[in-house]
């Protein structure tokens, strides 16, 4: 469809326009994704994996860790 027909909906933003709107305004850790491109997807996984350990490290202090890193796809 031509742009200026089109209305700008959900489906239209580009990751930039996300992290301009509201929800990137608090004092929140937030990590914009586009799983369709699969852009940040990396990222988000290191993040949530971080988060995981700082948790589980509290919880099970003596545990020893499998994997002491996220390593991504690549290596």
């Amino acid at each position: 469809e031509d742009d200026i027909v089109t209305e700008k909906e959900k489906k239209h933003f580009t990751l930039q326009d996300w992290k301009k709107t509201w929800m990137n305004d608090y004092d929140v850790a937030s990590i914009f994704i586009s799983a369709l491109n699969k852009k940040n997807l990396e990222n988000f996984k290191e993040k949530t994996y971080e988060e995981v350990k700082k948790i589980h490290t509290q919880r099970f202090p003596y545990n020893d860790f499998l994997y002491y890193e996220y390593k991504g796809e690549d290596a």
